[in-house]
């Protein structure tokens, strides 16, 4: 049991977010493709937003993204 009812998450509203990204790469080289939040109160989800993201470069071979290739097209 939580001894401090602040931190019990089930009592407040809280955000999950997902970010997807064309690598893992620390030197800047990696951009942002996806984006995603979901708020959650108690034990429901409460709302959604999600959206892709143009990366700014042109896919690479270790980079697969179908659904961006709308973005692309447009550039």
């Amino acid at each position: 049991m939580i001894a401090d009812p602040a931190l019990r998450l089930v009592e407040h509203p809280w955000v999950v977010v997902d970010v997807e990204t064309t690598g893992g790469r620390p030197d800047g080289e990696d951009r942002i493709t996806e984006f995603a939040a979901v708020l959650v109160e108690g034990h429901r989800v409460v709302g959604e937003f999600s959206t892709l993201v143009h990366p700014g470069r042109p896919k690479g071979t270790s980079w697969e993204c179908p659904r961006c290739r709308i973005f692309a097209e447009r550039s």
